[in-house]
């Protein structure tokens, strides 16, 4: 594991973990904050690994990286699977706050057509596929992901750059999971006693759209790659987010 780090005065540290099929490009629009940010790629997943498995060994490859340091203010944020080691993470780096853009809190969340697929056939589909796809994946995007060519480009590189096998465990995993600590969301938007902040598109094609609710922000008319089509109002909300969870920790704000 090579994390990237940008590395600013301020000492906060923000780990952004990758969506399936990115790396640590997915991270770009995201540079403009002024944290630390360790944008990790992920690594490979075993097949029949359970997300909590995967998060552990994820978690192990930062720390023996010396990635994040554990003296410093640690949040956590994931892009859509991303999202779900991001949780899985909470118990083992206990960090101040988690974001989860375009993200989920449990497989059941993905479309039901998604899950399905992931759930039933994924593991079924030869590698091959996934090599031979990348035209008709760019032909979708184009047409309905709302982002600009650039960043469409971007994804397909990222997308070519990951294996076939690890996109299709890391699918089925992703299909099926139930999070190791079922996540509650309650005043103000805390999950296991963290500070929890949801960003979605409310025309999501790969993960329902949550319910409005204190923690929760949903772009009108955004789909599933928000960051990228949003990156100025997604940075402000989780700038806004962080400062005011480290305001409240502190004891300075009302």
């Amino acid at each position: 594991m090579n994390p990237r780090r940008i590395v600013p005065e301020q000492k906060t540290q923000l780990l952004i973990v990758p969506g399936l099929g990115g790396d640590h490009r997915m991270a770009t629009p995201q540079l403009a904050l002024p944290y630390e940010v360790i944008r990790p790629d992920l690594i490979e997943m075993n097949p029949g690994e359970t997300m909590a498995d995967y998060a552990l060994r994820f978690a192990g490859q930062l720390l023996e990286a010396h990635a994040i340091s554990s003296h410093r203010p640690l949040f956590i944020a994931g892009y859509s699977f991303g999202s779900a080691i991001a949780l899985e993470l909470v118990s083992i780096l206990k960090p101040r706050g988690i974001i989860l853009i375009g993200g989920l809190t449990s497989g059941s969340e993905l479309r039901p057509l998604v899950r399905f697929f992931g759930k039933y056939v994924v593991k079924h589909v030869p590698l091959f596929a996934f090599i031979l796809a990348t035209p008709i994946i760019r032909f979708v995007m184009r047409r309905n992901s709302q982002i600009s060519e650039s960043d469409l480009d971007l994804c397909i590189a990222m997308y070519r750059a990951i294996s076939p096998g690890f996109f299709r465990a890391a699918y089925a995993s992703l299909a099926n999971w139930k999070p190791r600590h079922a996540p509650t969301l309650g005043a103000g938007g805390v999950i296991m006693s963290t500070p929890l902040l949801r960003i979605h598109g409310q025309d999501d094609q790969i993960i329902s759209c949550p319910t409005r609710d204190d923690g929760i922000v949903v772009f009108a008319g955004a789909k599933h790659l928000v960051h990228f089509a949003r990156p100025r109002e997604v940075n402000w909300l989780i700038q806004n987010f962080i400062d005011r969870t480290m305001l409240l920790a502190d004891g300075e704000f009302g």
